[in-house]
């Protein structure tokens, strides 16, 4: 009898399954789950990590160094928040500009 939580990571792989997939990529525990999935059950693999100057560098050695454990291709694409108005001025609505 399969426990609960197998049949939820049994619903993420059928919805990965035979599919080009990517992953916003932190090398932290929820993403590196995400991506190991995704390369076992997914057709192409992509593992997009964001950097920009509220990531550290240890935070971009980490997600390197956890993407090359789970393969997949590693994309990092650097940001400049302080070019976003949106961003930079810090304003109520900053999750809703961020994920825009």
């Amino acid at each position: 009898m399969a426990k609960p939580f197998d049949a939820k990571l049994a619903k993420v792989a059928d919805a990965m399954r035979d599919r080009d997939v990517l992953v916003a990529f932190s090398g932290g525990v929820d993403s590196s789950v995400l991506a190991s999935i995704a390369v076992e059950v997914g057709n192409r693999v992509v593992l997009l990590t964001v950097v920009s100057q509220v990531v550290s560098l240890d935070e971009k050695e980490r997600a390197e160094s956890v993407a090359r454990e789970i393969g997949g291709e590693h994309v990092i694409v650097e940001f400049d928040w302080l070019q976003e108005r949106g961003l930079r001025e810090n304003p109520r609505e900053r999750c809703y500009e961020c994920k825009t």
